[in-house]
């Protein structure tokens, strides 16, 4: 019993008694030590007198710390209190991709709207990139063989249905930082031109719009140590390439992360002894 009362740092029952009557707070603080307290003794007890002396003092207990809580016989106010839930975590905002700002090139950098090069297909494909019209540019598209692969993932080609695995399929390109195929009867490309040369928009990448006026036109492969996309290609004063064959273009692209046309001329995109059917100015 001692050991009860020294728990509660008192000296005699009705000390105890007069303890729990402080406060509603201090009540529920006695039952949960008094509690411990009793089960330590009966336990350490062997269920002797000094574990029936603490099971009993601690029925009391809990009968003067319940009184305490309804309240005490002054009539004194029973305290409540409110617990307040943590407020609730905002959901977080994925921030949108950074678009490489354009680069601002002077007129005598690059090559005015307008200007030609003799050769039908880039002349064409110029042309269809100036009128803005995805339309247009959608019909000086060059589609190209490549074996048709699995459904999903990077540079996939799903194969048609009754089409087996390998199958040579007609598509063309598109990339910025990873490229996409669309097969030629089956994939419609239309809201990438549209992208590519009037910027962002519903529905549509959010990319800005090409600059037409040429920057240079190099006389090799956009992918140098793979030549499954075939044609020179343009680069214009955005950024912005297109791949050009003897049909019409092949691949369009925006730079990933940059929009500087000099990296494929002199910078980490060019190739040791390219050469050029325009030279940048």
């Amino acid at each position: 019993m001692r050991y009860l009362l020294s728990t509660c740092n008192v000296n005699s029952r009705e000390e105890a008694a007069l303890w729990t009557g402080q406060g509603d707070a201090r009540s529920v603080g006695l039952l949960a030590t008094l509690f411990r307290a009793g089960m330590s003794m009966a336990r350490y007890g062997a269920w002797g007198i000094g574990g029936i002396a603490a099971l009993v003092f601690l029925l009391v207990a809990i009968g003067v710390g319940v009184m305490a809580l309804r309240g005490r016989d002054d009539g004194a106010p029973i305290v409540e209190v409110t617990v307040t839930p943590p407020a609730e975590a905002m959901p977080s905002v994925v921030a949108p991709p950074t678009i490489p700002p354009l680069p601002t090139l002077m007129p005598e950098q690059v090559y005015a709207i307008g200007t030609r090069t003799g050769v039908p297909s880039v002349d064409a494909v110029l042309g269809a990139v100036e009128s803005g019209s995805p339309t247009q540019l959608a019909g000086v598209l060059s589609y190209f063989p490549v074996p048709c692969t699995v459904s999903v993932g990077i540079g996939a080609v799903p194969c048609p249905a009754g089409t087996s695995f390998g199958t040579s399929i007609d598509v063309m390109g598109v990339g910025v930082c990873e490229g996409e195929f669309f097969r030629e009867g089956l994939d419609d490309p239309t809201v990438v031109l549209t992208s590519f040369l009037q910027g962002p928009g519903p529905d549509r990448e959010s990319l800005p719009a090409v600059d037409p006026r040429v920057f240079a036109i190099i006389e090799r492969p956009i992918f140098p140590t793979d030549p499954t996309v075939p044609g020179d290609h343009l680069v214009f004063a955005s950024g912005h390439l297109i791949s050009v064959d003897e049909a019409g273009a092949t691949w369009l692209a925006f730079g990933c992360g940059s929009s500087d046309p000099s990296i494929f001329v002199s910078g980490p995109q060019a190739v040791p002894g390219q050469t050029f059917l325009f030279s940048p100015r």
